[in-house]
């Protein structure tokens, strides 16, 4: 995230996380604190944490949400079984389909130990979680698959999901496959997926909605787990995942400054030991400079960069490594040309060239005064008739000769004279480092002399050859002697960088992750305090939101305790990390006892229903069913009458599959005329399954009827006034059966269809949904039910519905055949109106 951005609302309001805790840290103040900054990036990610804090000072401020909405939860669609498809897996062979009623509701599959009833429980938990509590166990891991009938396993589940419609959820393994091979697609209105690509495995961890016999004891042995269990669902994982960047980047700094120290002691170790192979001063300045209780992060770099002062020894050695003597050619060519302009100028000197100059002026000044005279004689000796135009014509000519003689013998001279400049100029002073490291006490001081002595050449105008002999004899030596100070020089260097490269090296690796650790202090200090300060919102966010599934699981708890003397009052998650764990508050006749131990096993299985239900059946999950097997073990009869008042209230809100073995829930869930719809399942050879489906509300309002007609010794009058009263009743749970059915396949919500039966209310309207999903047409439901004229729907309706006020006058038992009709027509309207 770059430097001085910030956050919009529309920003803020897309992470409710963030919202949520910036909203948190306003109201108590905290907001204007150092720490809530990193708090509101460490809503971000852990990229944008690690850049807030090398950002540090220039860290921008988050936009405060204040003025957001608070919006409440969307209602979250729910999902209800309506089919389990099973083959060739655990106890059943041939494929068998248990079919649910859709929505809320119980429903109890019963059947012995052994008949299959539990394969389909197991199927849609491996279809939802990729695993199975009983497959936990190695030799049931090994015995899932059927071998009775020659064909591929397959698991499948039909889905209705409100709002979108069915889902199915299968899973098939091929020949000679194991458990594990297996894999989960979905398949909706979409293209095909796998669970993992859906949100419904992350769901089934957070809401699992499958209890086993076996995970009702084992969810009371282990206090951790419980709590892991309980915490998943209440939506915390964000808050705590927020809470677990801050921690994992203050304990990143932590490291990073502990290794930086280690480190930095690792780099002195290497200098001090560096130092036994070489005297370096840069050693002895790491030793110093990572040894102050600060560390001067520009001196270090410096000193990786080998920034050294001009004075300093490998300074000079460095200069002196490069040193360079005047060459050894260029004195040669330098005393070459010497002596080349010497020899010119004594040869011109021997051709009396030097006295030319003189002469072409006497012959030049005398040709000016016989000009001048116009005298024919001698103006020296005053000869007479000498001087004629043959003899100016001679002079001129010899004079001219004379004047070229003089020029190249000037000519010569000048280049001598170059000759000498160069030669002095070539004996040049020597260089100031010499002197420089000679008073650093290193071995230069021949060379030095060498080159003093080589610059000191005579300097007179007189002969050249001492200059040139001068050069020939002292640069033989010069070179030698530099020549040997830049060998000591790089040699010197070579073994100062064999000791302090590796250490260098060192130094240079330790200091950037040293920067960022000193870097990250002042940002410890506040992650430190927002780590704390999200501990505590954690907290009483956990414990707003474990609250109401604490009292329902006491509530639970109170039903199901019957004729049981320990009192559950409360159920609290306290601590966090490896002391974590949950604290049941129970009371034995009304003493502070602890809970396992004065329990019963029955009471135990008891308990951990108690806090399965609510977790399970949270508002926020998106299973509307809860599926469980075999509860009813251990259980006295009190307590499974207690258990079926328990499945009864939670069927008010979700569908309720229950698979057991033990008639005794069936029978109290009879008895206490809980409404439910009864399931048996029969085993036979080879692993072939029957599924019977005991009667149902309408069947069980029918017969009722039926049993009434038949009675004999019945008044009439009762008879025609109870017999309509119990047809109309059984058409109303029809009319109500079929609109369930279809508004939910079509993706309704469950709420929604409730409401609508509420409000519809009356007879007529109800059948009116039925026929028509439309409850303002009860006016059109007669001329509907007569347009069928070889049945008598349209009498049968009306029988039952002024039957109900005592009009009926017909026949009892033909009442109750009719209304069988009509429920059949009744339900045949699913798909339609």
């Amino acid at each position: 995230m770059s430097r001085g951005s910030t956050r919009t609302d529309d920003t803020v309001s897309d992470n409710p996380i963030l919202a949520d805790l910036l909203r948190r840290l306003a109201a108590g103040g905290k907001d204007a604190e150092p720490f809530a900054i990193y708090v509101a990036y460490a809503c971000d990610g852990t990229d944008a944490l690690a850049g807030a804090i090398d950002a540090g000072a220039d860290l921008a401020p988050r936009a405060a949400a204040d003025a957001l909405p608070l919006t409440a939860p969307a209602d979250v669609p729910r999902a209800y079984l309506k089919t389990i498809k099973v083959r060739a897996f655990r106890g059943i062979g041939p494929e068998r389909a248990l079919e649910i009623p859709e929505g809320r509701g119980l429903t109890i599959v019963s059947g012995r130990n052994g008949s299959g009833k539990s394969s389909f429980a197991e199927a849609v938990e491996l279809l939802f979680t990729d695993t199975c509590a009983r497959f936990g166990a190695a030799r049931a891991a090994e015995g899932w698959r059927n071998h009775h009938v020659d064909q591929l396993p397959f698991i499948a589940a039909d889905v209705v999901v409100e709002q979108t419609g069915t889902v199915t959820f299968s899973r098939r393994w091929g020949k000679g496959a194991e458990l594990k091979d297996g894999e989960t697609v979905v398949k909706d209105a979409g293209p095909t997926r796998t669970l993992s690509e859906t949100p419904w495995l992350r769901a089934s961890l957070d809401y699992r909605p499958f209890l086993a016999y076996s995970q009702l004891g084992e969810m009371l042995d282990g206090r951790s787990a419980l709590y892991d269990a309980l915490m998943t669902g209440l939506g915390l994982e964000q808050y705590v995942d927020v809470r677990q960047r801050l921690m994992d980047a203050a304990r990143a700094i932590d490291k990073c400054q502990d290794d930086s120290k280690r480190a930095a002691s690792g780099v002195v170790a290497a200098a001090q030991s560096a130092k036994a192979l070489g005297d370096d001063p840069r050693l002895d300045e790491i030793v110093t400079l990572l040894g102050a209780r600060t560390w001067d992060f520009d001196a270090i770099q410096r000193l990786v960069a080998d920034d050294l002062t001009d004075d300093g020894q490998g300074q000079l050695l460095r200069q002196l490594a490069t040193l360079r003597a005047p060459a050894l050619a260029d004195g040669t060519d330098v005393v070459a040309g010497l002596r080349e302009a010497g020899d010119r100028v004594r040869e011109i000197g021997e051709r009396s060239a030097g006295r030319a100059r003189q002469l072409a002026d006497l012959l030049e000044r005398a040709l000016d005064v016989t000009k001048a005279t116009e005298s024919d004689a001698c103006p020296v000796c005053g000869t007479a008739d000498v001087i004629d135009d043959a003899w100016r014509s001679r002079t001129r000519q010899a004079a001219d000769i004379l004047r070229s003689d003089a020029a190249e013998a000037d000519g010569a001279q000048a280049t001598l004279d170059r000759a000498r400049s160069r030669a002095m100029q070539f004996c040049v002073a020597a260089p100031a480092v010499l002197a420089t490291a000679a008073r650093a006490a290193l071995d230069v001081q021949a060379a030095l002399d060498a080159w003093q002595t080589f610059a000191s050449a005579p300097a007179g105008a007189g002969e050249i050859e001492p200059l040139a002999a001068h050069i020939e004899s002292t640069m033989p030596p010069l070179l030698s002697a530099v020549t040997a100070v830049m060998a000591m020089a790089q040699a010197e260097l070579a073994r100062r960088e064999d000791v302090w490269r590796p250490v260098a090296l060192q130094l240079a690796a330790w200091l950037p992750p040293a920067r960022q650790a000193e870097a990250g202090k002042e940002a410890k200090k506040h992650l430190r305090k927002a780590e704390d300060w999200l501990k505590d919102v954690i907290e009483d966010i956990r414990r707003e939101r474990f609250e109401p599934i604490a009292q329902q699981a006491t509530h639970y708890w109170s039903m199901l305790r019957l004729q049981s003397s320990v009192d559950l009052r409360d159920v609290q998650m306290v601590g966090s990390g490896t002391r974590r764990s949950v604290q049941l508050d129970v009371s034995l006749e009304g003493t502070e006892t602890s809970a396992l131990s004065v329990m019963s096993q029955g009471e135990l299985n008891s308990l951990a229903l108690s806090l399965f239900l609510p977790r399970a059946t949270m508002p926020e999950s998106p299973f509307g069913f809860v599926l469980i097997d075999d509860p009813v073990q251990a259980l006295d009869p009190a307590k499974v009458e207690g258990l079926a008042r328990v499945l009864a209230q939670a069927a008010r809100s979700h569908q309720v599959v229950v698979f057991t073995h033990d008639d005794r829930l069936p029978e109290a869930v009879r008895r206490l005329e809980i409404r439910a719809t009864f399931v048996d399942i029969l085993r036979r050879d080879r692993s072939v399954v029957d599924i019977r489906r005991v009667k149902g509300p309408v069947a069980i309002l029918l017969d009722d009827a039926k049993a009434i007609a038949m009675t004999e010794h019945m008044p009439d009058g009762i008879k025609l006034r109870l017999v309509p009263n119990f047809c109309r009743s059984a058409l109303e749970a029809a009319c109500q059966e079929v609109v369930r059915a279809r508004r939910l396949r079509e993706g309704a919500l469950h709420t929604d269809v409730e409401d609508t039966l509420v409000k519809a209310g009356k007879f007529r309207n109800l059948m009116a949904l039925a026929l028509f999903d439309n409850m303002d047409r009860g006016g059109d439901v007669e001329q509907r039910l007569g347009s069928m004229r070889k049945l008598p729907h349209k009498q049968t309706f009306r029988d039952c519905l002024e039957g109900a006020h005592g009009d009926f006058t017909g026949d009892p038992l033909a009442l109750v055949s009719a209304t069988q009709a009509l429920v059949d027509m009744i339900r045949a309207q699913v798909a339609k109106p």
